[in-house]
């Protein structure tokens, strides 16, 4: 048994972060459910080229390949190149891009199973049918060909009791310095461009705070605790269960910093939450802002507010939190105007931010906005390595897509270069560690050069 996470050659931001050559956690927990079910597993990160050698030495009876959106073509590209070297192996894939695309995967000769949502009871219950000779299970969120048809496509799996779901193995990381832990699953919230919601059936699911605590407790017999990733969608979910979470790692004697994502409207309503994740190591909080312009985070159901923005912001610059904000180019609607656009980046190069991630607007696969721009006909037709956040994939109302992809380049200029240096050395100091640590320096000097000397292309 295999399992392969592609290593594509990303163009998007997720070539600057120094975990873009990492494994993620998904394909580490189906490697944890798939060894507890009595399955050699090895878990590899490879392309088309590499794929080779490691099945000619490994010869596995079946090969798990998991894919985002933007890897998705390295991850076909791979199948084919196991199929040509071994066509008897079963080939099965998952993760977010799959799971919405079910048919167009399935077109593909060198896919055998598609699992749709959470994989770790269907993967290891479609290799017990596997191993009796049942080619053909009747398996939630299992989908493959049968006599011309596709089977169990509009099943999904998902996890119900995520405490029974064995710890996943850090030792994997290829970073012995990080530790990647997820005490929930899914997001009560509907954003129109986020496909979280539904890949997790709509539910939101917790362990619980002494399941996580005990992984924790684990993990810290065979490494150093220093840093921990919380790789929830939303840790802020259920503000007690953070609060019972927070007080757990101070009983327990832990001493290390932590950081995660949320929703400012959670902190905005519970700053003493705040006092407690502080007290309890958080370091670093990422969240959405989404847009600069309330118009376009309305039109986006995010819910939440500029204002809310702010009161959290001064609350995370009082408690020394580092703030990390994600927001947008593009709205897939009447505001994607140079006018809209322009207001917005001046809005985001006022807000007071240590970090922002500014990307363009993405319709993923499982979205109300895919879905949307689909049946409006205004998808253009690029390959999926294209949905990295960098590329305009749809057709704009007042613009074209080259022009919304242009407007990209002038607000990294505008928001980082143009505020002054003043902005740069804020940036630069307080979040000097985060930067060290987590993005590849040379490849962000690299586009550095080509945008604002050369005044290149970003893309």
């Amino acid at each position: 048994m295999l399992l392969v996470s592609p290593r594509a050659r990303l163009k998007g931001y997720s070539a600057l972060f120094n975990e873009a050559d990492e494994l993620g956690l998904g394909i580490l927990y189906i490697a944890a459910a798939t060894k507890a079910h009595r399955h050699e597993c090895r878990v590899v990160r490879s392309d088309h080229a590499g794929i080779k050698a490691i099945i000619g030495e490994y010869s596995p009876e079946v090969v798990g390949i998991t894919a985002v959106t933007a890897t998705y073509p390295m991850a076909i590209a791979t199948a084919e190149a196991i199929k040509s070297l071994s066509p008897n192996v079963k080939t099965v894939m998952g993760g977010h891009h799959v799971t919405f695309t079910v048919r167009q995967t399935l077109q593909e000769d060198c896919v055998d199973y598609i699992v749709r949502g959470e994989g770790e009871e269907a993967f290891p219950e479609l290799l017990r049918s596997l191993e009796r000779g049942d080619p053909f299970p009747s398996i939630p969120g299992v989908c493959f060909r049968k006599d011309g048809t596709i089977q169990n496509e509009e099943t999904i799996a998902t996890i119900r009791d995520l405490d029974s779901l064995p710890f996943p193995d850090q030792a994997l990381l290829q970073n012995p310095g990080r530790v990647l832990i997820i005490g929930s699953r899914g997001c009560p919230h509907r954003c129109n461009f986020c496909s979280v919601p539904k890949f997790h059936s709509r539910t939101w699911r917790k362990r619980t705070v002494r399941s996580i605590l005990d992984e924790l407790e684990a993990i810290a017999k065979t490494r150093k605790l220093t840093k921990v990733e919380f790789r929830d969608d939303n840790l802020l979910a259920d503000p007690r269960w953070t609060r019972a979470l927070c007080q757990g790692i101070r009983e327990r004697g832990f001493d290390f910093t932590w950081h995660c994502l949320g929703r400012t409207d959670a902190l905005e309503k519970d700053p003493e939450l705040l006092d407690l994740m502080k007290a309890s190591g958080c370091s670093i909080i990422g969240l959405g802002l989404e847009s600069g312009m309330q118009e376009i985070i309305d039109s986006y159901g995010k819910g939440t507010s500029i204002s809310q923005a702010l009161t959290v912001s001064g609350l995370l610059r009082e408690r020394s939190i580092l703030q990390i904000w994600y927001s947008m180019i593009g709205s897939g609607d009447e505001f994607d105007t140079p006018q809209y656009i322009q207001e917005n980046v001046e809005s985001l190069a006022s807000f007071p931010f240590d970090l922002l991630q500014i990307s363009l607007l993405t319709p993923f696969p499982g979205t109300p906005l895919y879905e949307k721009l689909e049946s409006e006909g205004r998808l253009l037709d690029k390959g999926w390595e294209c949905y990295d956040g960098m590329h305009c994939v749809y057709q704009p109302v007042g613009m074209s897509a080259d022009q919304l992809e242009g407007e990209l380049v002038k607000a990294y200029k505008k928001i980082f270069i143009g505020s002054g240096m003043k902005r740069v050395f804020h940036t630069l100091l307080s979040a000097r560690s985060f930067i060290f640590h987590t993005v590849n320096l040379r490849k962000l000097m690299k586009i550095f050069f080509r945008t604002v000397i050369l005044r290149r292309d970003l893309i």
